[in-house]
């Protein structure tokens, strides 16, 4: 019985295990936009992966990142929309240690609502966004 129950434990786990690897290697692109490095980042590069509209509504992204300035303690990196040059919404924070980075966001936005990405460098107690890669 004990032996029974392990087994289907582990056949368990393992199949979860499986389903969610093979999910997070699913990625159809639509479209790809370049971002090149500004102020404080202007060494920086990056490219954003756009992928197909989800049945959710959710556009999958891939952002890829190089170089891009250390975050102070306890700081972080946000990817924005823009819309005329000003940030008007979301789409992730994230941290990165090291000179590249590859981390998967969303936008469950109308992406014809927008024209332009940013990635800002997130410091705490401070509101400003210090904008380090755009696609502009």
């Amino acid at each position: 019985m004990i032996a029974l129950a392990a087994a289907l434990a582990l056949a368990a786990f393992l199949g979860g295990y499986l389903a969610g690897q093979n999910g997070s290697e699913k990625f159809s692109l639509f479209h790809s936009e370049p971002l090149h490095g500004v102020g404080a980042g202007r060494s920086a590069s990056g490219t954003i992966d756009i992928g197909k509209l989800d049945s959710e509504g959710n556009w999958p992204l891939k952002l890829i990142v190089h170089h891009l300035p250390a975050a102070p303690k306890n700081g972080y990196y946000e990817m924005f929309l823009t819309s005329h040059g000003k940030i008007a919404a979301t789409c992730g924070t994230f941290a990165v240690h090291g000179q590249s980075a590859t981390v998967r966001l969303n936008a469950p936005y109308d992406l014809r609502l927008f024209n332009g990405w940013v990635v800002t460098m997130e410091r705490p107690g401070n509101p400003a966004h210090e904008v380090l890669l755009t696609t502009a």
